[in-house]
């Protein structure tokens, strides 16, 4: 029940799925960890980044920590891009590609970059339009 109504929370943005996965007692969890951090990437609200300051993803998967770090840049227009940028260019396959798709997301394309053959010029395009499209 926690990840359905998470998800839901999550399209309607705001802070609501934080405070849903809480009440659910289901904060670690992996699926309803993302929908939360995904919801709160997608709204406009200080009281988000707070929240994303306190949600560890040091030890999470790759898909919750790519998904972390694109709420971060989304919420936080001086963000440095360096470690999204990093992650795009991961040995970590899975990392990698998750980070691809966050990039697509936010930006609307993968300006080049190949996860499995990352090079310096696609790694800038990527990093000039996250920092534009925020």
């Amino acid at each position: 029940v926690a990840a359905p109504a998470a998800r839901l929370a999550e399209a309607a943005g705001g802070v609501a799925p934080l405070a849903l996965a809480r009440a659910c007692g289901a904060t670690r969890a992996p699926e309803v960890l993302l929908a939360v951090v995904n919801g709160l990437g997608r709204t406009a609200d200080p009281a988000a980044l707070a929240a994303l300051a306190r949600v560890d993803v040091a030890a999470a998967n790759p898909d919750l920590r790519a998904a972390h770090e694109a709420a971060l840049l989304r919420l936080d227009p001086t963000r440095r891009t360096d470690a999204f940028v990093a992650m795009l260019k991961s040995p970590d396959a899975s990392l990698a590609f998750a980070a691809l798709e966050r990039l697509i997301e936010i930006t609307g394309g993968d300006h080049g970059v190949d996860p499995m053959a990352p090079n310096d010029e696609a790694l800038a395009r990527a990093a000039a339009a996250l920092a534009s499209a925020r």
